[in-house]
């Protein structure tokens, strides 16, 4: 099986792996994982396992401001504001958490150098810089906090991308059109290495996996792997590997086949996880997505998985959207009015237990106002 291929590959570590094993690191430096962490879908996650290890600080009603955000492609936070990517209208939109107001930061169509093709991915800088990957141009563009364009630099086309502390940048490339799975660059653009996928599987699916940039490098994931990987000092490990269960996509079967049965196999496992995305990480805990929109967090002290969208309420509606990790361990995720209006007021005003974080949303209903969203700001424990 093409899914096992890495632990039989790596016996021959197992010895070093046991040496180390006793000793607790968190982060990129833990040695290779042989064993997968099982991940139960089935599981119902009860509200004392969230309330451990996430606290709501407060939900807040954002105003409009004149724009619409149709699609939350991806999220991050960077102190009191936070940012979303809307592929669908190719813009970049900020939201004041304390202001509590949207505006279009960046909407930059064009073949200009200061513009984009479309927008794949983003990555916000240390600095406030917001980095826009093009992957139709292979280019990422710079803009300042304020929108106002800085540089671009050339990259290889792909979906994903990643800005370091000290500015290297990570692209997840597209392995139809590059050998490599990731390519590292410098702050000017200049590449630096990159890592290969050694599984000798031949095709991938447009939307690859993502890849997070975390204190000392990178973490990535690699479609059908069901690993993610981090990079530090310029070497690649494997930190955590799942057992998805019956939701494992057999890649085994396909080892031989052709593009068109690969897609043919594809379209008729619906029900299959292929990959993940959305990767954050602060200290012990990764937050990732699955492509049938699961929502994770993986305890790498405890070595289990908590599937956030499977809380009960108010918690799984809360977290059946990404969350964006800040670099002090503070989180964010979004919902839409409609999910406020029509199912999360309601239940909170039938529920016998008080949320008080949560009762700007009862305070809401008698506004009479139309918001763009809703912003839910916590902290992990």
């Amino acid at each position: 099986m093409y899914i096992t291929y890495d632990i039989r590959n790596d016996m021959e570590n197992l010895s070093f792996v046991a040496l180390l094993s006793t000793i607790l690191i968190v982060g990129c430096k833990e040695p290779d994982v042989a064993e997968p962490t099982p991940i139960d879908w089935g599981s119902r996650v009860t509200t004392d396992q969230i309330e451990e290890v996430l606290q709501i600080d407060t939900i807040l009603p954002i105003s409009p401001n004149g724009c619409f955000i149709a699609n939350y492609d991806k999220t991050m936070m960077d102190g009191k504001m936070v940012y979303v990517l809307d592929k669908m209208q190719n813009a970049i939109f900020s939201i004041d958490t304390e202001e509590c107001q949207v505006r279009k930061l960046i909407d930059k169509r064009g073949s200009a150098q200061n513009e984009y093709v479309g927008i794949s991915d983003f990555s916000l800088g240390h600095d406030g810089t917001l980095w826009v990957f093009d992957s139709d141009s292979r280019k990422v563009n710079v803009y300042g906090d304020d929108g106002t364009y800085v540089k671009s630099m050339k990259v290889s086309c792909g979906s994903s991308l990643a800005v370091s502390r000290n500015g290297s940048v990570a692209i997840s490339c597209n392995k139809n059109d590059d050998e490599a799975a990731i390519r590292v660059y410098d702050k000017d653009g200049n590449p630096t290495t990159s890592f290969q996928d050694d599984s000798g599987f031949p095709y991938t699916i447009e939307e690859l996996g993502g890849v997070a940039a975390t204190d000392d490098g990178f973490i990535y994931s690699i479609p059908f792997e069901y690993k993610i990987y981090c990079i530090e000092d310029g070497r690649k490990r494997t930190m955590a590997y799942f057992d998805c269960g019956e939701r494992t996509f057999d890649t085994g079967s396909m080892v031989g086949q052709d593009y068109r049965h690969f897609l043919k196999s594809i379209m008729s496992s619906k029900d299959k996880v292929m990959r993940f995305d959305h990767l954050c990480q602060y200290d012990r805990y990764i937050t990732f997505s699955t492509d049938m929109a699961d929502q994770l967090l993986y305890d790498m002290k405890r070595d289990s998985v908590l599937v956030l969208s499977n809380a009960k309420m108010p918690y799984g509606l809360i977290f059946h959207s990404p969350l964006a990790l800040g670099e002090q361990g503070d989180f964010c995720t979004i919902l839409g009015s409609t999910d406020v209006d029509e199912a999360l007021r309601p239940w909170l005003k039938s529920s016998q237990r008080s949320y008080g974080k949560l009762s700007p949303v009862l305070d809401g209903s008698n506004s009479g106002r139309e918001y763009a969203c809703w912003t839910v700001l916590g902290h992990i424990r």
